[in-house]
């Protein structure tokens, strides 16, 4: 018991059985379901990769491919730009930060402090 113990990374075994069990077997599944045509009511019927090609020629497929890179590329530098700023401001210690931080808090506080005074009936 002393080895396993010993070991630590003998503790992640568990949480990474449910993460393949959860990532990797839909993904497989997915791929799978991917080579078939399927209604649900009928049963499966093998087209191979039609569903890719019908897929790749559709407009509106690389509409949302473009404005999904277009959405990540601009949202991704100015979150970061605009938290690293708000991370500055709240380290630094001028003459405004307490009131900064209150303003930046508070938000997280208020429910809590409501939630705190309800009373069980």
């Amino acid at each position: 018991m002393q080895k396993w113990v010993r070991n630590r990374f003998v503790f992640s075994i568990p949480s990474l059985i449910l993460f393949l069990l959860f990532t990797f077997v839909p993904v497989i599944i997915t791929i799978y379901f991917s080579f078939y045509s399927w209604d649900l009511l009928h049963p499966m019927k093998f087209i191979g990769f039609k569903n890719f090609k019908d897929l790749l020629s559709d407009k509106w497929f690389w509409n949302s491919i473009f404005v999904s890179f277009k959405y990540t590329f601009l949202s991704v530098p100015l979150i970061f730009i605009l938290s690293l700023i708000l991370g500055i401001f709240l380290q630094e210690e001028d003459r405004f930060s307490k009131t900064f931080r209150a303003f930046f808090y508070w938000p997280y506080m208020v429910p809590l402090v409501a939630a705190s005074k309800l009373k069980k009936y």
